[in-house]
């Protein structure tokens, strides 16, 4: 089976944006980068947490979506800090997980190579396809 393009992934996390599940955003805007300018290493970081982030969203959807007011509040809770502990165990911060989403969602070079990077690794066992 074949993962879907990372565009498609994207478009999934920002449709999640809408569930307050996703980064606290900051008053500044990232600052623009190329592609030249994120690493591999940094990219293969984000495309492997992107992924635990979909994985982890998508359980908590369900749960927030039949939740009380009060309920979901905590629901938010420990989904913010799961997805805080899987972008920081690939190794990066979740400003810089938040740079790199914007930047692929808006630079077709980075969007192209996290794509890359997504279909290199083959699924973990338990893990939903992308």
């Amino acid at each position: 089976m074949l993962r879907s393009s990372v565009m498609t992934v994207m478009l999934a996390l920002v449709s999640i944006a809408g569930a307050p599940l996703t980064w606290a955003q900051s008053e500044q805007a990232p600052t623009e980068r190329s592609t030249a300018t994120y690493s591999d290493a940094e990219l293969k970081s984000f495309a492997a947490a992107a992924v635990n982030v979909h994985r982890i969203n998508s359980n908590y959807l369900p749960k927030l979506a039949e939740a009380s007011p009060a309920e979901q509040r905590q629901i938010e809770k420990q989904a913010l800090q799961e997805t805080t502990q899987a972008v920081e165990k690939q190794g990066l911060t979740s400003d810089k997980y938040d740079e790199i989403l914007t930047a692929a969602q808006s630079k077709p070079e980075v969007a192209k190579k996290v794509e890359q990077y997504l279909n290199e690794a083959p699924p973990k066992p338990g893990t939903t396809q992308l």
